[in-house]
């Protein structure tokens, strides 16, 4: 048995956290979420990030490809039985060609080598979402305790 003073200060703050844990799955959505958003505002902007055009080129490019990168599809989804849950986030582009430019699967061979594809993309990200996440998380821990007095 653990005595001493202040053992009843830490057992009702306890109870408290625990009771706060309640709020998690909401709490953990809404972090995630915000992450999310700010990983997908990075990805939209290094997708429309255009290579060098080839020195022979004769072709005046528009930046439409560049500019009608979108995100879409934030949706928060709870996994069965309450286990777990998952953001999902989605980068796409709005223009008709765009997967045969950039799409891992549809790019074709005269943009192959020139053109990342969005795996690329996300990928050469990686670290950043990563950053990101991990901010979440403490915000996660800042949130639940800070009622608790944390």
């Amino acid at each position: 048995m653990i005595e001493g003073e202040g053992l009843e200060q830490f057992q009702a703050e306890l109870v408290e956290f625990m009771a706060r844990l309640e709020d998690f799955p909401e709490i953990a959505a809404g972090q995630v979420e915000l992450a999310i958003e700010q990983a997908l505002m990075v990805l939209q902007g290094d997708a429309a990030d255009y290579p060098a055009a080839p020195a022979d080129s004769w072709y005046r490019r528009t930046g439409t490809l560049g500019r009608l990168w979108v995100s879409g599809q934030r949706v928060v989804e709870m996994a069965p039985g309450n286990s777990g849950a998952f953001v999902v986030g989605r980068v796409d582009n709005a223009t008709p060609y765009g997967p045969y430019v950039m799409d891992p699967q549809k790019q074709t061979p005269a943009h192959r080598g020139r053109w990342r594809t969005t795996a690329q993309v996300v990928a050469d990200n990686q670290e950043a979402i990563n950053g990101l996440l991990a901010q979440a998380g403490a915000g996660i821990v800042a949130e639940l305790a800070e009622e608790v007095g944390g």
